[in-house]
């Protein structure tokens, strides 16, 4: 008798062999094209609502089943002097209140909450002076001065990073998320430079300051609970906090992910495997009860032009790897489905979403897109299931495209 990893409260027990792999009924329903490309997705857990977050400043608020449009956000575009450095389209997040009550926006350094009921701001944590930049100054003509004209190439490449780091006076927040119970908001912050992927527009490099806080805020008293630095090198750009409460990942842009306690922020262990491909970090998904999470693991010989990795299954109480699935198709973009059955997964080839039995860990559905003839599905960037089990939306960022998948019950 073999018995595998217990996942989402699933105890699976075999002979000699996996549990025969789940039929999974999914069924496109609907494809939305928006007006730029998609920096953000979020979905509510009740009400069918869903949020995007686009390079123009705007947050457009929908009904998944419908399409209807529900609201609509914007943010004005600041007179940055970053402005005048490469691409800078200031950078949006935005999550559902587990309960569905409120919608999180983040736009420089604040995070303004919405009632989605009428869709009033009723919070707005920041702190203060962290959302005013330096403006630009205006271009003066004239000779450059004797000693900019005399640098080396290694004093200007010097003086470009420090330029860098130093940023424009502002913070922007380079993720966040609710804590299960809604109660409170865990955001990383970049004091540094900032720009979006000129060919593309919807990944975010930030440059970091060397002093660029994660912090958790408590909701209902617009407090600030704590504030840490993790990597002095680096920014963090993902935040995962786990369904029990009691952990969050913490993943930067290089480096390793590092798992703290939630509660006080205090670092546990860091993740040395796992793999960061063209820059970004992985996905670290908790399962429901907390006690392990899955990631995308460096496989032998991968580097960032032939990475391919696996999705592994790590311990959360020491990040010891316990198990895996098969297949080295990538997934620096995943997620679990709501009732523990499912994991959707972005491979890393970005023309591929997979979808996993939690159980046998073997496919159960594939959507590829047909390149570069016609359009088959969408291009997987992002995807996320519904929390309230009926749907799987699956985001191409750079082209703006939305698709909806109906799963049957």
């Amino acid at each position: 008798m073999v018995t595998l990893v217990t996942m989402a409260g699933l105890r699976i027990a075999c002979h000699g062999a996996l549990a025969e792999t789940a039929t999974l009924r999914i069924k496109k329903i609907r494809e939305d094209r928006f007006s730029g490309p998609i920096h953000c997705l979020a979905l509510a857990a009740s009400r069918g609502l869903a949020a995007v977050a686009l390079n123009n400043g705007r947050v457009h608020v929908w009904r998944l089943d419908s399409g209807e449009t529900v609201h609509d956000f914007a943010f004005a575009e600041p007179d940055s002097e970053l402005r005048n450095i490469g691409y800078t389209v200031e950078p949006i997040r935005l999550h559902f209140a587990p309960d569905s009550s409120a919608l999180a926006i983040s736009f420089l350094g604040r995070i303004h909450l919405y009632q989605t009921t009428n869709w009033t701001e009723t919070a707005n944590l920041g702190v203060p002076g962290e959302d005013v930049v330096r403006p630009r100054k205006p271009p003066v003509l004239g000779r450059r001065p004797d000693h900019e004209e005399n640098r080396t190439a290694k004093q200007m490449a010097e003086d470009h990073v420090k330029r860098r780091a130093q940023g424009d006076g502002a913070a922007r927040i380079t993720d966040m998320a609710f804590t299960p119970d809604g109660s409170r908001i865990l955001a990383a912050y970049c004091r540094g430079e900032y720009f979006d992927e000129s060919y593309h527009s919807y990944h975010f490099y930030f440059f970091s300051s060397g002093n660029d806080p994660v912090r958790l805020w408590d909701v209902r008293g617009s407090r600030l609970l704590w504030e840490r630095i993790y990597r002095p090198g680096g920014a963090v750009e993902r935040v995962f906090p786990s369904p029990d409460g009691r952990r969050f990942a913490a993943a930067p842009q290089s480096g390793p992910p590092q798992v703290c306690d939630l509660s006080s922020g205090e670092p546990l262990y860091s993740l040395p495997g796992v793999a960061h491909l063209f820059g970004q970090p992985p996905s670290v998904l908790f399962v429901q009860d907390g006690a392990q999470f899955i990631t995308l693991s460096a496989a032998p010989g991968d580097n960032i032009l032939r990475a391919s990795g696996r999705l592994a299954i790590h311990d959360s109480r020491d990040g010891a790897e316990v198990g895996g699935f098969s297949e080295r198709a990538g997934g620096y973009e995943a997620d679990i489905s709501h009732d523990g059955r499912w994991l959707a997964a972005v491979t890393t080839n970005g023309i591929t979403f997979k979808i996993y039995d939690m159980q046998t860990r073997k496919v159960a559905f594939v959507e590829r897109r047909q390149f570069p003839w016609g359009w088959r599905g969408p291009l997987a960037e992002t995807v996320r299931f519904d929390p309230g089990g009926s749907y799987l939306v699956v985001a191409s960022r750079a082209e703006g495209r939305v698709a909806v998948y109906q799963i049957a019950p």
